[in-house]
C-alpha cells in the first residue's frame, strides 16, 4: 500500500493528477450561477516548456470552445457574458477560470496546420478565493488559411472542462 500512496504522490507532483479541493464533496460548482473565464496566459518563449508561444487566436478559439461546452451543459445562469435561461444554477456564487499555457505544439502545412495545446486551468471562487480545482487540460488545434480570413478551432479542451464541471456539480 505504501508503493501505491507514493506513486500517487508522484503522480501528483508533477501535474498529471488534477486535484480538486480538498473536503469541497461531489457538488460544490453547483452553488454558482455564474463562470468567468479569463485570457489564458500565454508562454513567454519560443521553447519553453517543451513547445513554442501559441498565436493568440489559439488561445481565443480555445477559450470559445470551452464556453460554447460549458453552455451546452445549462449548468451556470451565465458564461463569460453569456445567458443561458435553460440553466440549473441555484446558486448566487461566481467562479473565475484562469489558465496557463503549459504546451503548444503546430505542424503547418500548405493551407493549414494542426497542433495540440494543453493548458494548466484553476477554477477559484471569486469571493472569497477559494481555489476549487487544479488541473490539466489538452486539446487539438486546427487552423484553415485562406487569406486574408484564417479559421482556427480548438476541440476536445471546451468537452474536458465541461465534464469536470458536471462531474462537480
Amino acid at each position: 500500500m505504501k508503493s501505491l500512496s507514493g506513486l500517487l504522490a508522484i503522480v501528483a507532483a508533477c501535474g498529471l493528477l488534477s486535484i480538486p479541493a480538498a473536503g469541497m464533496g461531489k457538488n460544490y460548482f453547483s452553488a454558482y450561477d455564474v463562470l468567468e473565464i479569463d485570457d489564458f496566459e500565454n508562454i513567454t518563449a519560443v521553447g519553453e516548456v517543451g513547445g513554442i508561444r501559441p498565436p493568440q487566436v489559439v488561445l481565443d478559439a480555445a477559450k470559445r470552445d470551452i464556453i460554447q461546452r460549458v453552455i451546452e451543459q445549462h449548468l451556470f445562469r451565465q458564461v463569460e457574458g453569456h445567458e443561458d435561461g435553460k440553466a440549473k444554477g441555484s446558486g448566487d456564487g461566481r467562479l473565475r477560470m484562469t489558465g496557463v499555457v503549459e504546451m503548444f505544439d503546430s505542424k503547418v502545412h500548405k493551407g493549414g496546420g494542426k497542433g495540440s495545446l494543453r493548458l494548466r486551468i484553476k477554477i477559484v471562487d471569486q469571493v472569497s478565493g477559494i481555489l476549487l480545482f487544479d488541473g490539466t487540460v489538452a486539446g487539438k488545434v486546427s487552423a484553415w488559411i485562406n487569406k486574408p480570413i484564417t479559421d482556427v478551432t480548438v476541440s476536445e479542451l471546451g468537452k474536458q472542462v465541461a465534464k469536470i464541471i458536471k462531474e462537480n456539480w
